[in-house]
């Protein structure tokens, strides 16, 4: 699921990729998502149903200055 051990360490090294982009791109960086994910006890985690957390689109901007 998405608050598993597996996805945050996905996510930490995501971090890391996306620091050594905008670290080395002279420009702006928008990264967004398709879709969230929610927590399912039995599964761990699903998507592509109508929740919150299903429906909720990060959005990161990143400007350099």
């Amino acid at each position: 699921g998405p608050s598993s051990e597996k996805a945050l360490s996905q996510l930490n090294m995501l971090d890391s990729y996306v620091k050594e982009l905008v670290d080395r791109f002279d420009g702006n960086v928008i990264i967004t998502s398709d879709h969230g994910m929610h927590d399912d006890n039995e599964e761990g985690g699903l998507h592509g149903s109508f929740r919150e957390e299903d429906l909720f689109i990060p959005i990161i901007y990143e400007k350099q200055v």
